[in-house]
């Protein structure tokens, strides 16, 4: 974080520890409220809390011209990855979790590749060579006892990396100048709509605790309407190169989080594959390529 200004410094791990919190959150309350129930809570309050600022600032955003465009970006980057998560964490840990949705950057670049048709340079294969062999490491040796079970969960989580990539760069395309507020608002609206049906369907067998409640609240309120109205202002004071760099930032005080609140092991496997994705990220992400708007929930859980 060299260069920036210290509000910005201090803003950028606010929201890699918020982020990185947001696995932890999940690991507590989706066991008892299960995939469906837990995100239908997120979505609704982060819209909640979007529409209070909307009402706020008196925008006209102008969702319901585009209301089928939002709904693929609702889907493709809000609902399928939250479910895909949450359905994992059932089964990994939070910082196992972070460390291979932190590859998002990684399906970025190969999704730019194959719809903007934009050839990948020689260092850019080499980080995605190097991503790969970083998720294998952790996949295989990361989880402690290797499963059926927890091979399955690690490709969900990256599945949801590479709905975050389709949704960022489909948002790029389908939302040229598109404020942030309202391609964040707008897909959440679609998202509590979409994930209703399966959070109704899990709702029967759903235990409502008190700490399943509070994280979910503040999955809801702190990590997808704060965090992104963080991450907005961000982007707009140093820019989205700098302002990626939470990708860094989140599986570390995921890592963090987990062994303090919930006695999660680190081990030297885990860091060994954490240090080989973010190299190969670094790879990936400082070569040239055409310009890809971040959107919410591009890059946090």
């Amino acid at each position: 974080m060299r260069g920036l200004r210290p509000v910005d410094a201090a803003g950028l791990l606010a929201l890699g520890a918020i982020w990185g919190g947001s696995f932890v959150l999940i690991r507590v309350a989706v066991p008892a409220l299960g995939p469906g129930p837990l995100v239908e809570l997120r979505v609704i309050l982060g819209a909640v809390g979007l529409c209070a600022v909307a009402l706020a600032t008196r925008r006209a955003l102008g969702l319901w011209r585009d209301r089928w465009r939002f709904l693929f970006l609702g889907t493709i980057s809000i609902v399928a990855p939250f479910l895909l998560i949450s359905w994992a964490e059932l089964r990994l840990s939070a910082g196992l979790a972070a460390i291979l949705n932190s590859t998002t950057p990684l399906f970025t670049a190969l999704v730019v590749a194959a719809w903007l048709r934009h050839w990948i340079r020689p260092l850019q294969g080499l980080g995605l060579a190097l991503g790969m062999v970083g998720v294998a490491v952790i996949s295989w040796r990361g989880a402690g006892t290797v499963s059926a079970a927890t091979l399955t969960a690690a490709a969900a989580i990256l599945l949801a990396s590479t709905c975050y990539a389709v949704g960022a760069v489909y948002a790029s395309r389908a939302f040229p100048g598109r404020p942030p507020l309202t391609l964040a608002l707008g897909e959440l609206l679609v998202a509590a709509a979409v994930v209703s049906p399966v959070a109704l369907a899990g709702a029967g067998t759903a235990v409502w605790t008190l700490p399943a409640l509070g994280a979910a609240g503040l999955l809801g309120v702190l990590s997808t309407a704060v965090a992104y109205l963080l991450y907005f202002r961000l982007l707009a004071r140093i820019g989205p190169t700098a302002a990626m760099t939470v990708t860094f930032l989140a599986p570390l005080f995921a890592l963090i989080w987990g062994a303090l609140l919930l006695q999660e092991r680190v081990t030297w496997v885990l860091l060994a594959g954490l240090a080989i994705i973010l190299v190969s990220v670094l790879f990936v992400s400082g070569q040239p390529a055409p310009t890809v708007r971040a959107v919410a929930g591009d890059t946090g859980p």
